[in-house]
């Protein structure tokens, strides 16, 4: 919601377009998260943190390379539900694509800094810079792969599935009057 607000504050969207703008935003997140946790608990995919600490020898992998190692931990903290699908990747893919579809356009070019300054220190005075809203989606849930805490399908799942919510949500709900 904090990009969305960024990136459409400065589009002259007359009372009713923001409005619309952001129901539809809004409504798409919502949707986004009951989406990814049906998902998740419907499907209870391990964590990789949990899988390398305590179950890698579980997994019969031929490969040498997959073993147990209980001193592992992912960069950032691994929460404690399941792992698929990535909410992070099905939050930002919904609102990337909803943005997209208010705009009409995918390229936008913005840039922002994480909302997470007192919670991860080492982001204080990073920005971030994109060309296309899918490109910062894919970066949003691509930090959780870089981070230890989803597998990739997770990601790619989540961000197939928000899009999905997005188109759905943009074609039949809040239609513009004629």
């Amino acid at each position: 919601m904090l990009i969305a607000m960024q990136v459409l504050q400065d589009r002259n969207l007359s009372f009713i377009e923001w409005a619309r703008a952001m129901a539809l935003i809004g409504m798409t997140q919502c949707d986004a998260s009951i989406q990814a946790w049906d998902t998740k608990y419907s499907h209870d995919v391990i964590r990789p943190e949990t899988a390398i600490r305590h179950r890698a020898p579980k997994f019969s992998n031929p490969d040498p390379r997959v073993e147990q190692d209980e001193r592992w931990r992912s960069y950032i903290p691994t929460p404690e539900f399941p792992s698929y699908t990535s909410g992070h990747s099905t939050f930002g893919a919904a609102g990337a694509a909803m943005i997209g579809h208010i705009l009409g356009t995918d390229e936008v070019r913005f840039a922002h800094q994480s909302p997470d300054q007192l919670l991860w220190p080492q982001l204080r005075g990073v920005t971030r810079h994109w060309n296309r809203l899918s490109d910062a989606a894919h970066e949003n849930g691509m930090s959780r792969i870089y981070g230890g805490v989803h597998w990739m399908r997770d990601h790619i799942v989540g961000m197939e599935a928000g899009t999905a919510i997005a188109n759905y949500a943009h074609d039949n709900y809040f239609q513009r009057r004629v």
